[in-house]
């Protein structure tokens, strides 16, 4: 377990220096601040709120304020840790106590071996799979086996942000994920990548906008404005997906442009994982699950955003389609059959794998990604179905969608 919440809640602040990029936008410096650190929902007060509610009544009502780098210290306000809303929603999570005997079913149901995002989802997919999830605690009073410890933190994680109601049910965002993970390969591990991307939808950074209206280097290098902006949105929603990397350096081209939108998803995720943690920590404390046990190292690892991404597959995504459109007479590709289209592809490919040494077969590296692309459509368009996100989101997706269909390899 990372020490950060314990570090916030005993000495009273959360100090939180620039990114990579300087943090220089006025959106991720709202992101920093209201999304992740001072919402009363957000990650980092639902995490003190956990913490704090279980330990002794001094830090029950223990103030602490956010330090961020671009405000006076003495402005800083505190965040909301103990707000009615904060603390009935880290009290809702203990209705969440399911025994191994129907986590083991669903294992089975699902043909799954592994505790993580889509079995949690498809146990609570119906109203007569989520009834099952409802109801008393197991017979020994106590969660014991470290698959329906893993399995509860992550349905309470995912009530704690809003993917499931308090009915056990699915919110619009989490039937998003559950939709269009049912169409990716297990083998592209999309599910992690799906996620954070639902919850940069959600925050209103997800968008093939420029930054503050200033563009920075490693973006779009050709077509209109329009055009641009689709490859913009395409190479930020790639750059979610973690590349297969060999053991050596990066040797390849640099983004200045992905490495603003990798600072949302870095803190982002970093702010997901010690929420985990802290949910973990909240169900053991409570005594909701067995205290005394050797397993602490294997939940640990079970539990989703271990690990950062860099900004590599939005690269590699660029350097594909850059190379394809310069082939191409520096005009994009509009219809996939013309003469030598499909000659373009091939060699932009094999550009990749010449550009890349550091990846892992960049050729199969590129199919993967642009399949990230089509979960992550398929998700926009399930939330639009629903009234979920805003018109104008959607139609840049559609639009950039048009874009890069008759470019794909």
């Amino acid at each position: 377990m990372g020490p950060q919440a314990l570090v916030w809640l005993t000495s009273g602040q959360i100090v939180e220096p620039p990114p990579l990029d300087n943090g220089e936008t006025t959106e991720y410096k709202r992101f920093i601040k209201e999304v992740i650190t001072d919402g009363q929902t957000g990650p980092r007060a639902t995490a003190l709120a956990l913490i704090s509610s279980v330990s002794h009544t001094f830090w029950a009502v223990r103030k602490v304020s956010g330090n961020f780098w671009f405000e006076v210290s003495h402005t800083a306000k505190a965040i909301q840790l103990s707000s009615p809303q904060t603390v009935q929603l880290a009290e809702r999570v203990s209705g969440w106590n399911v025994g191994y005997a129907i986590v083991e079913e669903e294992l089975r149901r699902q043909n799954s071996s592994t505790i993580d995002f889509v079995l949690c989802l498809g146990a609570t997919a119906t109203e007569k799979l989520a009834a099952r999830t409802k109801g008393k605690s197991p017979s020994s009073g106590q969660l014991d086996k470290k698959d329906e410890l893993v399995a509860n933190v992550i349905w309470r994680f995912l009530e704690l942000r809003g993917f499931l109601l308090n009915s056990h049910l699915h919110s619009p965002l989490a039937r998003a994920m559950y939709t269009a993970v049912k169409h990716a390969r297990l083998n592209d591990k999309f599910q992690e990548p799906l996620y954070l991307f639902l919850e940069l939808v959600r925050a209103g950074v997800m968008h093939g906008h420029l930054w503050s209206g200033r563009a920075f280097s490693g973006g779009p290098s050709f077509g209109t404005d329009e055009e641009k902006s689709c490859m913009l949105l395409v190479m930020r929603v790639l750059s979610i997906v973690p590349l297969n990397f060999k053991p050596q350096p990066w040797s390849a081209p640099l983004s200045r442009e992905l490495l603003v939108f990798n600072s949302f998803v870095r803190s982002l995720t970093r702010a997901l994982r010690t929420l985990l943690e802290m949910t973990t920590l909240n169900m053991l404390l409570r005594q909701e699950a067995r205290r005394a046990r050797d397993d602490l190292l294997d939940i640990a690892i079970s539990l989703p955003f271990q690990n950062e991404v860099n900004t590599g597959f939005g690269v590699l995504a660029k350097v594909y389609l850059d190379a394809l459109t310069h082939l191409n007479n520096q005009t994009r590709v509009q219809d996939p059959m013309a003469e030598g289209v499909r000659e373009y592809k091939q060699m932009a490919l094999d550009i990749c794998e010449d550009t890349f040494p550091g990846v892992k077969s960049p050729k199969s590296e590129v199919e993967r990604g642009f399949r990230f692309w089509d979960v992550a459509l398929t998700a926009m368009r399930q939330l639009h179905s629903e009234g979920a996100v805003l018109r104008e989101l959607i139609d840049q997706f559609e639009a950039a969608e048009a874009w890069l269909a008759p470019m794909r390899p």
